[in-house]
């Protein structure tokens, strides 16, 4: 766990087998304002997330009520919407994966942030049609929004599922692909009644291995730290690995790939747009384990995912300013009082982690702060009260301890005894912290 407004175009139908064709109206598709490392969702819109100052619109319409109820025997209805910023040929590689689905009525909504910006800087004229536009139309079940700016991924993904008139939804990379039945198996995966393993999952997410090398995983969620700070859950283990081979709950999702629900969607209020550019998965996993929704991790749906690890100072600025918006979302003001020994030790090694990439990363660690002070943490100190109540008695959901080993494995720290060590006392203090807030 990166303009100048022009008119969105209606531009769009969604012809999908026995269903009449549909105009997409993109002038109403903008919503409210609904929302680790760079490793989750990245590709598409600089895609971690979004900006905006208003919080989800908890009667926000992402079309379950429109949608027509199934038949018995009928498969089950799903919009992907897929977040492009000048994607080029692997949104067609994306979209091929989305139509071709068996067992499944599957359509997708290609949100177009890029064109925008081309528009402003006279590379795309008023009139044309950008690139992804021209992808889009060679599918009769993929409906386009040209966006009316580049405001990030998450703001993207909630016009999408806004325009969405069925009731499960998914998201997908554009720089990502379903196996052959994984969004089957991951829409299966939601809902349910009161039985069954599954039953009560408000999101479902995919084994995601590297498109590159598709024999090792790059990420079965996300480590949440009660810090802020988050992991790729399992990046690099072989992807037959027994214990991710099997199905279970999860303390978070990537924003690489999953599925939900129109009302599970409305439930968590969607992305938050202030976290732009990364950290929205994050601030989605935390919404979901603070209200409960439960995230089930679907083993046998597999998507691919074009992606490398990488990291510079502008990249871990918005990291490290997104952490502490999650944190001025989430933590009540007890909490970070109880908590500030597990507080002010991420803050040491976060200044370690800006000093393996020199001035550049100290000097962005240090405007990382200047966040603090801004209408972005006052807004979103506004939107999370209704979650921050929830906090005391769901501290446990959260990690309390940092994965060294998986750090070591994916060279994010040296392999190193010292290390280790270190690692072993970072987590001691974290423990006996935790413990000592939840005895409180």
């Amino acid at each position: 766990m990166f303009a100048l407004a022009v008119p969105a175009r209606e531009r769009a139908s969604i012809a999908t087998t026995g269903r009449r064709n549909t105009t997409v109206n993109t002038t109403t598709a903008q919503p409210e304002g609904m929302t680790a490392d760079g490793a989750t969702s990245e590709g598409g819109a600089d895609p971690d997330g979004a900006t905006g100052e208003g919080g989800a619109d908890p009667d926000g319409a992402t079309g379950e009520d429109a949608a027509a109820p199934d038949g018995p025997e009928s498969d089950p209805a799903v919009t992907v919407v897929v977040v492009s910023y000048f994607s080029g040929d692997s949104l067609r590689d994306c979209l091929d994966s989305v139509v071709t689905q068996s067992g499944i009525d599957a359509r997708a909504v290609v949100v177009d942030n890029g064109a925008p910006e081309a528009r402003a800087s006279g590379d795309l004229a008023a009139d044309a049609d950008s690139e992804t536009a021209t992808i889009c139309a060679e599918y009769e079940s993929v409906a386009y929004i040209e966006s009316d700016a580049n405001d990030g991924f998450g703001a993207g993904i909630n016009r999408g599922f806004e325009a969405a008139e069925t009731d499960h939804l998914a998201a997908l990379n554009p720089d990502a692909t379903f196996d052959e039945g994984a969004l089957r198996r991951l829409v299966d995966a939601l809902g349910g009644d009161d039985t069954g393993a599954t039953a009560g999952a408000a999101f479902a997410a995919p084994k995601i291995v590297l498109a590159d090398d598709p024999d090792r995983i790059s990420t079965v969620g996300l480590h949440n730290h009660v810090t802020g700070i988050s992991f790729n859950q399992a990046a690099d283990l072989p992807s037959d690995t027994p214990v991710w081979s099997a199905g279970c709950d999860l303390g978070g999702l990537s924003g690489c790939a999953f599925a939900t629900t129109a009302s599970a969607w409305r439930r968590v209020g969607g992305f938050d747009e202030e976290m732009f550019l990364y950290k929205d998965d994050v601030d989605l996993s935390w919404a979901c384990q603070l209200l409960g929704e439960r995230i089930r991790y679907v083993p046998d749906a597999v998507v691919a995912h074009d992606y490398e690890r990488d990291l510079d100072g502008f990249k871990f600025e918005h990291i490290e300013r997104n952490r502490l918006l999650v944190l001025a979302k989430y933590l009540p003001a007890s909490a970070a009082v109880l908590l500030l020994p597990s507080l002010v030790l991420t803050e040491l090694l976060t200044w370690a982690m800006a000093a393996t990439l020199g001035v550049e990363g100290l000097l962005a660690k240090l405007r990382s702060y200047g966040v603090l002070g801004s209408g972005d943490a006052r807004n979103i100190r506004w939107r999370g009260a209704r979650f921050r109540e929830h906090f005391p008695e769901k501290i446990g959901e959260l990690d309390a301890t940092v994965p060294w080993a998986d750090l070591r494995r994916n060279g994010v720290v040296p392999d190193s005894p010292v290390v280790e060590g270190v690692g072993a006392v970072v987590n001691l203090v974290y423990r006996a912290n935790v413990a000592l807030y939840r005895k409180s």
